[in-house]
């Protein structure tokens, strides 16, 4: 009796389903896998980061961590700014049901019930008369080792290889070596991607920027105001343009690569003629300027290509050090103004010193945040609003020809004021922005102006459309009036 009890016991232990270790070690990889390729992300080393997603999906396809893997593996791509953001993911495998054994020829043999001790049977199921034979009648045998004079350099076909059983027609040897017979042909590795190249739209910016500097370079060294400038400068635009694209398809650009290189092209432009103002002594000529210039920019082109080599940056990230260090330039500038310096090549220096800092103060600032380039933008906008609206409104109020110049002193440094808050404004009123599913909330403002609140509190930017002026303290004396709204909305 206590044996037939162990028995029963033994069958129930052996019948009940056991996870596969295999399995239960490549959940434990990806999640490891995930996590780290999460602390690379962290630290912004993206490229890392993705290629640690990709194994974790290679490693558990269906498992508790491709949702994670994926997920991590589409933020990658996007800070890469590859457009396709399931770049690099493994194709799906195609598991065969349990117990069955793969038939290698696919129906043409008869599979076993049990698994195959020993090399499979090419000719199972098949007749005698049907077994492929050579000339003697003589059923080949696709294991037996190659006899000198047999094969005349043939090798005899793998059982496992993509044409089926073997044949009287061998298969061309190399060295006259016999096939493995397991030598299982591995059909679940995914393909390489075939390159695409750049994408069409960084590539045709790329060119913009390539062809303008190539106008300004020609335009340079022709001189603005000699007969054949325009000849010159026409080359240079064209030169420039076609360059930019053989550029981008050797190098096979992606979207944030292509920004630090028209990074590299506009600062080392701006620097070089800044340079080259502040070396040139009281009385500088145009040439004086822009020749240092167009050295910057050629400089400029090959740093950021390096750059973008070396560095892994979102579009975010650079959109972030650029737009600094355009408002270190533009404080630098308006410093000037505001110190009334006697020396224009003070103004040189301002604004190579407040290049630096704000470029300076991007990089760390791009560390610390996660602007997209989008968010950017608009924060660019406000800047730009705040440090225009006193030069519109309050310089014409208090201009006065007699004063030397306190005017334009008061005017800049109320814009280096308002430039800050026009930014910070803009900072606050995007910073739902980015957030998933942001651009299509839907608008229940009841507004057509430029900035817009929702019912639930969300302030929306959109293109203003002009509306009647209904109010006629509003209007012109003549005429129909129209008006664009700045803000509006429901609270």
């Amino acid at each position: 009796m206590i044996r037939i009890v162990i028995v029963v016991a033994a069958l129930l232990i052996a019948a009940t389903p056991i996870a596969s270790a295999s399995d239960d070690i490549d959940t434990a990889v990806a999640a490891a896998l995930v996590e780290r390729a999460d602390q690379l992300f962290a630290k912004r080393d993206f490229r890392s980061a993705k290629t640690l997603y990709i194994e974790a999906l290679e490693r558990d396809p269906n498992g508790e961590n491709a949702a994670a893997a994926l997920a991590g593996l589409r933020r990658a791509n996007k800070k890469l700014g590859v457009y396709n953001l399931e770049h690099g993911r493994p194709a799906p495998r195609e598991a065969a049901p349990d117990g069955e054994v793969l038939d290698p020829y696919e129906g043409d043999g008869q599979a076993s019930a049990e698994p195959a001790l020993g090399p499979l049977d090419p000719y199972a199921g098949l007749a005698t008369s049907e077994a492929p034979s050579d000339a003697t009648g003589e059923v080949l045998d696709p294991y037996a080792e190659a006899k000198p004079g047999d094969s005349d350099g043939l090798d005899v076909a793998d059982p496992y290889g993509a044409d089926g059983p073997a044949t009287a027609d061998a298969v061309p040897a190399g060295d006259g070596d016999q096939a493995e017979p397991d030598a299982r042909r591995v059909t679940d590795v995914p393909e390489p991607e075939p390159s695409e190249g750049t994408a069409r739209w960084p590539k045709r910016e790329l060119q913009g920027i390539g062809a303008g500097y190539g106008l300004f370079a020609g335009l340079t060294l022709a001189g603005a105001d000699s007969d054949g400038a325009f000849i010159v400068g026409l080359g240079g635009l064209v030169l420039g343009g076609w360059g930019a694209g053989r550029l981008a398809d050797r190098l096979e650009l992606t979207g944030p690569q292509v920004q630090l290189i028209n990074s590299g092209i506009g600062w080392g432009t701006a620097t070089g003629s800044f340079f080259g103002h502040l070396i040139s002594g009281s009385n500088t000529t145009s040439g004086e300027v822009f020749i240092p210039g167009t050295i910057g920019g050629v400089l400029g082109v090959g740093a950021g290509t390096l750059l973008a080599r070396q560095v892994s940056a979102s579009a975010g990230d650079i959109a972030t050090v650029n737009s600094l260090g355009a408002y270190g330039l533009t404080y630098g500038l308006m410093a000037g103004v505001a110190l009334d310096v006697f020396d224009d090549r003070a103004y040189a220096i301002n604004a190579l010193v407040g290049t630096a800092a704000g470029l300076g103060g991007g990089i760390y600032l791009a560390s610390k945040t996660d602007l997209s380039r989008r968010r950017t933008l608009w924060i660019d906008a406000g800047a730009a609003a705040g440090l225009a609206v006193p030069w519109a409104l309050l310089f014409p109020l208090i201009q006065d020809d007699d004063d030397e110049n306190a005017d334009l002193q008061i005017t800049a440094v109320t814009s280096m004021v308002t430039m800050a808050g026009g930014a910070a404004l803009a900072y606050y009123l995007t910073r739902n922005l980015d957030a998933e599913g942001a651009d299509e909330a839907a608008d229940d403002s009841g507004s057509l102006a430029l900035v817009r609140r929702t019912t639930d509190g969300r302030w929306l930017w959109r293109v203003p459309a002009p509306v009647p002026i209904g109010d006629a303290a509003l209007a012109p004396d003549a005429g129909r009036a129209f008006g664009v709204g700045l803000a509006g909305g429901r609270f």
